[in-house]
This record gives structure tokens, sequence and C-alpha cells, in this order.
């Protein structure tokens, strides 16, 4: 059977654990804030990287997309001309067509 005194002892050595336990509970807590912290400070950086990288590639992409634009334009105008020529040789090829 067990006495005050062992009952005082077991009361002693879970507050002890108890104790022990907090305090390796909150280094954890410490620890993973440390580690959260340095995983956000990385990733800031690496968005950064990313968004500047973007940027690059989206400021070319207009680039590309103003040089096409006008070489469109260029070819839609010269096959204009090309297809009103056309049109001009076969009405006067054609006979019957002009006076």
């Amino acid at each position: 059977m067990a006495t005050k005194a062992d009952i005082g002892e077991l009361k002693y050595d879970i507050e002890k654990v108890r104790a022990d336990l907090s305090m390796g509970i909150e280094r954890v807590r410490a620890d993973l804030s440390m580690e959260i912290e340095r995983v956000r400070a990385d990733l800031s950086v690496e968005i950064a990287r990313l968004r500047t990288d973007l940027e690059l590639k989206i400021a070319g992409l207009d680039v590309k997309i103003g040089e096409t634009q006008a070489d469109m334009i260029k070819w839609v105008a010269g096959l204009m001309v090309a297809q009103g020529a056309a049109i001009v040789a076969l009405v006067k090829f054609l006979p019957g067509f002009h006076s």
C-alpha cells in the first residue's frame, strides 16, 4: 500500500515530468518558429526572382507581338497590292470586259 510519502514523491515526479515536457514543447515551438521564418524568407526571395523572370518574359513577348503585328500589316498590304494587280491584269486580258 502506498504511503503519503510515496504519493508525494509521485506527485513531485509527475510535476517534474510536466515541467520537462513543457520546456521541450517550448524548445520545439521556438525551433519551428525559426524554421518557418527561414522558409518564409527563402520563399520571398524566390517569389521576387520569379516575378522578375516573368516580367522580363512578358516584356519580351510584348516586343515579339509588336514585331509580328508590323509584319502582318506589311504582308496584308503587299497581298492587297498583288491581288489588285492580278485583278487589273485579268480584266485587261479577258475579252469583252473593257471598252
